[in-house]
């Protein structure tokens, strides 16, 4: 389990670092946090999406 753990840790550096490298900083908390509301946003649609196509699925 502590390998698992410690792979994953790596695998997160790795991808921090590639996204750093694709996307530039904020030039703002606000701007961050407007970022992150979006991202928020997007995923609680895509999330009810699922649960509708789950609930014809199992109808």
């Amino acid at each position: 389990m502590r390998s698992l753990i410690l792979a994953l840790g790596e695998m997160a550096k790795l991808e921090q670092e590639r996204a750093a490298e694709v996307h530039p900083p904020f030039a703002s908390a606000h701007e961050g946090y407007a970022h992150i509301q979006e991202e928020t946003e997007e995923a609680k649609a895509e999330l009810d999406y699922i649960e509708v196509q789950t609930g014809i699925l199992w109808g």
